[in-house]
């Protein structure tokens, strides 16, 4: 594998470390390549569903707003605000899954 600070950003370094714990980093440490591989790729899994639970929560919101859009501003605006902190939870998973993608690809 490819020294991490070559093909990783600081940013995504970060990230990377926030979900990793120190355990699992010294476990990585003493994988062989194909266990890596498995870590990596059940990690990159688990954003993928994160992900997909937080879109259909965020299209049932989105539907859901709709029919507030015109009869109820107030509560139209706490659907935008419930959907905006889904999307950001989406970005999260995605800039994950891409930052799993990289090591896998570069393993």
């Amino acid at each position: 594998m490819k020294n991490v600070n070559e093909i990783l950003t600081d940013e995504q370094i970060g990230i990377l470390m926030s979900d990793i714990s120190s355990n699992d980093m010294v476990a990585l440490f003493l994988m062989n390549e194909e266990e890596k591989l498995d870590y990596f790729r059940d990690c990159r899994n688990g954003w993928v569903s994160n992900y997909d639970g937080y879109n259909k929560q965020f299209d049932n919101l989105a539907e859901q707003s709709l029919y507030y859009k015109v009869s109820d501003k107030s509560k139209y605006l706490d659907y935008c605000e419930r959907m905006h902190s889904l999307f950001i939870n989406m970005q999260h998973c995605s800039d994950s899954i891409r930052i799993y993608d990289i090591l896998i690809d570069n393993i």
